[in-house]
Parts: structure tokens; sequence; C-alpha cells
């Protein structure tokens, strides 16, 4: 059985999604390359409850290269093994399915699907993006870093262990502050974005805070806050999302406030009062 004629899970559950995670996490470590997820998928790994259809993935940028013009360029070798047997783990993981396009008005894309069911020959979309791209995310996922201005912020991904799996059953996930930081940066990267995709980030950047402030750990000071000027910096750009979020009738409270004063976003009591200022 090989990778063609399979068809996409339309409202894929976690178990789904945490599948074809785990399937293509197990390509990346046995080819070689480095990758971390990012997006919805990230966010349901922090606990929120939003609905996605796909897994959007940072992938090193040598899994990209001479993609369009060599048919044995790195990438798509890989991609051929994983859709037949000759790898090392002898299964299908990766298959043919037209992906619907993220955007109105672009055709769909021409990536594989990431199997998640062989019997019933369905798998996830994946959307990957290379990392150090600029106009969609920062640094270079093999040095773990995102280059700011002036300041380089570790950002190394994080492996988040997957529900209902063995404890060694792992899948690299890009820490929750570089997430925020990609999304506030972002938060306005179309021309007309409408009230659903508008609120589904700010849904997205409260879960990738609350998961930073659970997750960090005072005696070691891990995983480190926004390091020198990164918070102020930020500081609009989070103002600017509040003022957004009152927009929409979604309340800014103290302890949210608070939150961001934690992972050093200098806000101010004040900005309860104020956000609607920033719209």
């Amino acid at each position: 059985m090989d990778g063609s004629y399979y068809t996409l899970i339309p409202n894929p559950e976690m178990h789904d999604l945490q599948k074809a995670a785990y399937r293509f996490t197990c390509i990346a470590r046995a080819e070689g390359f480095q990758i971390a997820f990012i997006g919805g998928f990230a966010a349901k790994m922090m606990g929120s409850d939003r609905k996605t259809r796909g897994l959007d993935v940072l992938i090193e940028p040598k899994f990209f290269e001479n993609w369009e013009h060599d048919e044995n360029s790195f990438g798509r070798r890989i991609v051929r093994r994983w859709m037949t047997r000759s790898n090392p783990q002898n299964c299908v993981y990766l298959a043919e399915a037209e992906i619907p396009a993220k955007t109105p008005n672009t055709p769909p894309t021409k990536w594989p699907i990431v199997v998640s069911h062989t019997k019933r020959r369905k798998g996830i979309a994946l959307y990957p993006y290379p990392a150090g791209d600029a106009t969609r995310f920062f640094g270079n996922l093999t040095e773990g870093y995102i280059s700011g201005t002036a300041v380089l912020q570790p950002y190394s991904p994080m492996q988040l262990q997957l529900k209902h799996y063995k404890e060694h059953e792992v899948i690299p996930v890009l820490q929750a502050l570089a997430l925020i930081e990609q999304r506030l940066r972002h938060f306005y990267r179309r021309q007309i974005q409408d009230e659903e995709s508008t609120k589904r980030d700010i849904a997205d950047i409260r879960a990738f805070l609350d998961f930073a402030v659970d997750s960090y750990d005072p005696r070691t000071q891990t995983p480190p806050p926004f390091l020198g000027e990164r918070g102020l910096e930020l500081l609009p750009l989070v103002r600017k999302m509040l003022g957004r979020a009152e927009a929409f009738e979604i309340t800014t409270t103290l302890a949210e406030v608070n939150k961001w004063r934690s992972v050093n976003v200098p806000l101010g009591v004040e900005d309860l009062r104020n956000v609607a200022a920033h719209i």
C-alpha cells in the first residue's frame, strides 16, 4: 500500500492530530532534520480547546532547498521514502491529497498529508514553513534563537508529552513566548482580518501566555521571561491586541495584566481603563 489516493479528515479530533504530529516527528528524527509545531495545534497542546484542521510546523531550511526545481532534493527524497515502505519504520506515513488553502482566493497546496489512519486511508493536512522566513517567523531553528532588533532570546523547541502516549513519546513544540511574539508581530498580518480570525488569534495568545506563566519555575528561572528590552518592545503590540479584544467584548482583567507583567511586558493598571484607545 503506497501513499496515493488518501483523503483528509475534515474535522479531526485531538487524538488524530496527535497521532499525525508524532508520526511526522518520527520522520524528522529518522531523517535528521529539525521541526517545531506551531499555530493552532501548538495552542491545543498548551490547553486551548480551539478547533484546528491541520498541523502548522516550522522546519529547518535545508528541507526546502531546491524543492521546486529538483526531484532529488533533500525534502523530496524524504517525502518519497515515507510515501512508500522504503524507510526505517517500513510504514507509509505520508500520502498524496489535496490540501485546502488556508486563505481565500489561493490555490490548494500540494504538500503531502500525514497519514493518521492507514486502513481508512485518511490523514491530516500539513502546513510547513521554513524556519527563518522573515515574513512569517523568526530566527533559525537549528541555532535555537529568534533575532530581534538588538536582543537574542533563546527559543529552542520544548518537548511536550502526548496525552495517552508513553513517557518517551514526545513532540517538539515552539516555546510559548516565541509563539506569543510571532502572533503579536503578525496580529494584523492580513489586510482584512475577519472577526473570527481575530478572536482566534486573541484566544491563542492567551493560551500561550497561560502556558508560559504556568510552566515558569522560579527556582531555575526557566523558561525565562522576555529578555532585555524585548518586553518593552512588545508593549505597544500587546496594547493593540488588548484594545482589539475589548472591541469584541473580550474583557481584559487584572489577572491578565499581571500575567503580562510576569513575562516582562510592563503593562500597568491603567491599561485596564485605556485599552480601547489602542484599537
